[in-house]
């Protein structure tokens, strides 16, 4: 093969946090059938299968945890460690839970995985009418944004903080972002082809984004419908 399609997951084939619907699992699954398809997202495993189900089997690979995981064909191949934050972060993360505005909080807001930590304000015990006025809030505020600068800003020398999805935000050790499933997967395919709903400067894509170059493509995506149109008008797969 010559190029490697590389898809985020909350956003981008699926809703945040939604399982596929038939309307979109029937040609991802084809399109896993006929060209290398990689999945890389900030989610562990168990949810990322949750959402997707037994297309989990059919992608290349799926890199979790911005890539400090690999699983292929539902087997773990490799990770790093659990990230374990240095007291200033912590006291950094608890402070920015503490004053934040958001309209409710409903418990579990750090999520500790392989390499990074997710933190959410609204807490990922919401449900999805909380993660929607959530989400309405955000827009308007910019909390996210300004959590994440916020941390950048005071523990940047050990970590960089990214939004992620609609609720959270990612922070990575250096270098435990999405750029290291890039360096993996260039040297094999002339040209990635790369959907991601968070490519901006600050979102949890950008890292991979900005090192696809030369015969790369990067699609910059509002919604899952926007990703199977342009796979359906642009690559013929479906």
């Amino acid at each position: 093969m010559t190029t490697a399609f590389v898809f985020d997951v909350d956003g981008t084939i699926t809703e945040s946090r939604q399982w596929i619907p038939k309307k979109w699992s029937e040609p991802f699954t084809k399109l896993c059938q006929s060209e290398d398809v990689y999945l890389v997202t900030g989610s562990d495993f168990a949810k990322t299968k949750e959402q997707l189900e037994d297309i989990t089997k059919l992608v290349t690979a799926s890199y979790q945890c911005a890539g400090n995981e690999t699983w292929v064909r539902d087997v773990l191949v490799s990770s790093s460690s659990i990230f374990k934050p240095s007291k200033k972060l912590r006291d950094v993360m608890s402070s920015e839970l503490d004053r934040s505005m958001c309209p409710a909080r409903t418990g579990n807001h750090f999520d500790y995985r392989a390499g990074m930590v997710n933190l959410s304000t609204v807490g990922r015990n919401a449900t999805n009418d909380q993660r929607y006025e959530y989400i309405e809030f955000d827009k308007k505020h910019h909390e996210r944004e300004d959590i994440a600068e916020f941390i950048n800003m005071v523990c940047g020398d050990e970590v960089t903080a990214q939004i992620a999805g609609k609720t959270g935000i990612d922070i990575f050790e250096h270098g435990r972002d999405k750029s290291q499933v890039y360096n993996k997967l260039k040297p094999m395919y002339k040209q990635i082809v790369f959907f991601g709903d968070d490519c901006q400067q600050g979102g949890n894509d950008y890292p991979f984004a900005v090192k696809c170059n030369g015969d790369d493509i990067v699609h910059h995506v509002s919604s899952p419908d926007e990703t199977y149109t342009i796979l359906k008008d642009n690559y013929g797969t479906f």
